[in-house]
């Protein structure tokens, strides 16, 4: 057998074959509402997501992206606020304070996807949760608009992106892809 059969066969038992740290997302529910939450980690750097629900004042509540360091338990630069967020093994919880100053504690299982892209000068998000399903906002910082994403029934394991549609505020609908987050975003802002 030759070497380069061997370094190939090496490298793909290794299961990475160069591909980058993996990136662990937790899903779950943000309790009393409709809001989601989606917590991506490399080991070492956090990507937060939560997700507002159906109604424009759930989104405009509830929706908000950090990133920081795996560690840091609060986030109070911007409201909604992240409070008390702790990682285990299997499972995440923590605490949102929504704009209206309430706290809805929030726990999220491993296991599902994060997708994002910017459209608008906005960070758009969908959360996929095999246990609760798909939820996302769109949002525009030029006009001040979300909306809600209707990501279909997408699966999860197989896709680095995905394409919703989204049904703007004006009447009309387009579609947007979004990708997956890896660990290159989690070092971007958002």
């Amino acid at each position: 057998m030759s070497a380069a059969r061997i370094a190939l066969l090496t490298c793909i038992s290794m299961s990475g074959c160069g591909s980058g740290p993996q990136v662990d997302v937790y899903t779950g529910a943000i309790e009393a509402s409709d809001a989601r939450i989606a917590i991506a980690t490399d080991g070492e750097r956090v990507t937060l997501y939560a997700c507002g629900g159906k109604e424009e004042a759930s989104m405009r509540a509830f929706t908000v992206w950090y990133r920081g360091p795996l560690g840091q338990r609060e986030w109070k630069a911007q409201s909604p606020m992240i409070l008390d967020l702790v990682i285990g093994d299997r499972t995440a919880r923590g605490t949102l304070v929504d704009l209206n100053g309430a706290g809805h504690a929030f726990s999220a299982q491993i296991g599902g996807r994060l997708f994002s892209t910017v459209d608008r000068g906005c960070r758009a998000g969908v959360i996929v949760d095999p246990r609760l399903g798909s939820q996302g906002v769109w949002c525009d910082s030029f006009d001040d608009l979300v909306a809600q994403v209707d990501p279909g029934a997408p699966m999860i394991a197989d896709r680095e992106a995905l394409d919703v549609r989204v049904a703007h505020p004006n009447g009309d609908t387009f579609n947007l892809l979004l990708e997956a987050v890896d660990p290159s975003d989690l070092a971007s802002p958002p």
